[in-house]
């Protein structure tokens, strides 16, 4: 499933976070939360934000 997948480069990461940046700024977001649980939620439809 995951074989032929290629990681992105350091500039797109970097061209990623600038975009994130940018639009952050446009929509007067100031902050954003970024956690590191799991998916499964998203999978099964009943995705709560929580654990």
């Amino acid at each position: 499933m995951t074989g032929d997948v290629v990681p992105i480069t350091v500039e797109e990461r970097q061209a990623r976070i600038q975009k994130a940046q940018r639009l952050m700024v446009e929509n007067k977001i100031e902050a954003l939360v970024l956690d590191s649980g799991d998916l499964d939620g998203v999978f099964h439809g009943d995705w709560l934000g929580a654990e």
